[in-house]
């Protein structure tokens, strides 16, 4: 089990705890997956630090310019949807996104053994 990271704050502390736990069960965390995790688990939390400015600050703000008052985004707009695609890449690396698991799943089919063809040919299944 990979150990928790000091870099990580509290939301990213509780995702780590979710991920691992689920890997565990799947029986496929290694050590050598704590740099990834690590990269999920801020990218989470950087994409909930800036949606919590722009829920309380609102997503533009307005600015002068020589030619007036005009509404700017946000720069936390851009910041969530950066740690959104990073933290959704992540998670596809880790196997955690639906499109991810079915492609785990394709690969993890075992074959059928000769045998278990043969039955299936004898009482007619496809």
């Amino acid at each position: 089990m990979p150990s928790l990271p000091s870099s990580l704050g509290q939301v990213g502390k509780i995702l780590w705890k979710e991920i691992t736990a689920e890997l565990a069960q799947r029986r496929t965390l290694i050590t050598a997956d704590k740099r990834i995790l690590e990269a999920t688990c801020l990218a989470y939390q950087e994409m909930r630090d800036a949606a919590d400015v722009i829920q309380k600050q609102g997503a533009t703000y307005e600015s002068q310019t020589a030619n007036g008052r005009i509404l700017r985004p946000r720069p936390e707009c851009q910041q969530r949807s950066d740690a959104f695609r990073r933290y959704v890449k992540c998670l596809d690396a880790l196997g955690l996104t639906p499109a991810s698991r079915m492609r785990l799943q394709i690969l993890h089919t075992p074959a059928k053994t000769d045998d278990e063809i043969a039955l299936e040919e004898f009482f007619g299944a496809k």
